[in-house]
């Protein structure tokens, strides 16, 4: 009975102490979320041509103060396999998105893919479709340690209010650039919507989703 009693001592001890590793990692993680949520809302409020225009200038200084290299992938074969040891949400090394695309672009669809390089590793890329009407970003992927939550970013301001911009919004520019309007995102998180929000994007008309934004001409 005494070791019965000891043993659950022993097992709620050790709950707790899972308890407290890893409750700060989540609360951590919730800030951080209603930050990314904020950024949203908070660009929202401002959101303007010149509101836009400073995030464009922003995400330029930020690709050239880091030397990245974007390119688009004319050739299937200029698709990394290897990714170097990144990682990726939506590409893994045994396959994913990029292998898909690489299989696309050999069957003839009408993809656009971006890379997005540094020191000669991809950190980031992106996946368009289009048609003759419209275009579709279908993946927003940059490497987890190369987000702008690690660091990977450049603060600036719009008046008094602060803002980032990252990888994600150099991947995201040069697809927009690249493509024609209208182009169409279904942005799940609050930190995607806010990335594309703060590039020229709005809600799309008529529709209930607050996750599908487009941009026109």
């Amino acid at each position: 009975m005494e070791h019965h009693k000891k043993r659950k001592r022993s097992d709620t001890s050790q709950h707790q102490e899972a308890t407290e590793f890893t409750l700060p990692a989540l609360v951590g993680e919730a800030m951080r979320q209603a930050e990314r949520d904020r950024s949203e809302q908070r660009f929202e409020r401002l959101a303007d041509t010149v509101a836009v225009e400073s995030v464009l200038r922003a995400t330029r200084d930020f690709q050239k103060e880091n030397g990245l290299r974007v390119t688009f992938v004319t050739d299937p074969e200029d698709i990394p396999a290897d990714l170097k040891g990144k990682r990726f949400k939506y590409t893994q090394a045994w396959g994913g998105a990029l292998a898909r695309c690489r299989i696309r672009l050999i069957d003839g669809e009408s993809v656009e893919v971006v890379l997005v390089r540094r020191d000669g590793t991809m950190i980031g890329y992106g996946v368009a479709s289009r048609t003759s009407e419209s275009t579709e970003i279908e993946i927003i992927d940059v490497d987890y340690s190369s987000r702008r939550r690690p660091g990977l970013a450049k603060d600036f301001k719009i008046g008094d209010k602060g803002f980032q911009v990252g990888v994600g919004h150099v991947v995201a520019a040069a697809l927009i650039e690249r493509c024609a309007c209208p182009i169409r995102v279904d942005a799940t998180t609050g930190a995607s919507r806010y990335v594309f929000k703060s590039l020229g994007f709005s809600p799309k008309g008529h529709c209930n989703n607050p996750c599908i934004l487009e941009m026109r001409a």
